[in-house]
């Protein structure tokens, strides 16, 4: 098949017609690219600087005419407006769950329950030694007020000179003793009653 010269020269480009035209449209080409890449960095950068996107509502009103709503896509971090902490008075195994991450609760709610079988023995042996010592003390209180009565029979037999000075001080010693161990019990008394309130 022979080729036609005449077609072949017609699809030509004569680059001495055009003169500087691709220079000048690859400089505003290069121009445009720079510029491009600059805004790019320049959103990149803002993006980057700041923590975090709150996502904000917003209200769409119905455009006049038309029976649907408007509908508002919008895409971002939420952020919570209350953190809590959740902490218990007893350390223990967790045994329930019953939240999860993101659920609304509300006051007084169960949110987990811990292995209580440690502090609940605990609590039974305070409730134990709490019954001792209102037993012991009131040993202690009958003994005291014995002791405070020989410790007066003492003094008026010593000021009548028919017992010894010896007498005399080994009832005062007995006396005070008496009044420590009292004390001593009382404050038993105050530790195992406050652990024994902690009973579920």
């Amino acid at each position: 098949m022979p080729v036609d010269e005449d077609a072949l020269n017609s699809l030509r480009i004569d680059r001495a017609t055009q003169g500087g035209r691709p220079r000048r449209s690859r400089r505003a080409l290069a121009f445009v690219a720079g510029g491009v890449i600059v805004v790019a960095a320049l959103a990149f950068w803002s993006l980057r600087s700041s923590r975090a996107l709150e996502v904000d509502t917003a209200t769409a009103q119905e455009v006049s005419g038309s029976g649907s709503a408007a509908v508002l896509d919008a895409s971002g971090y939420v952020v919570a407006r209350r953190l809590a902490t959740v902490s218990s008075k007893v350390t223990g195994k967790v045994v329930e769950v019953n939240v999860e991450e993101g659920m609304v609760v509300k006051d007084g709610q169960v949110l987990a329950r811990l292995d209580d079988s440690l502090a609940r023995a605990q609590v039974e042996v305070a409730a134990r030694q709490l019954d001792a010592a209102r037993n012991d003390y009131a040993e202690v209180k009958v003994r005291l007020a014995d002791a405070n009565r020989t410790l007066e029979r003492r003094r008026t037999l010593r000021a009548s000179n028919l017992v010894s000075q010896n007498d005399l001080d080994a009832a005062q010693v007995e006396s005070e003793a008496q009044t420590a161990r009292l004390a001593a019990f009382a404050s038993q008394m105050e530790v195992a009653r406050a652990i024994s309130s902690w009973r579920a």
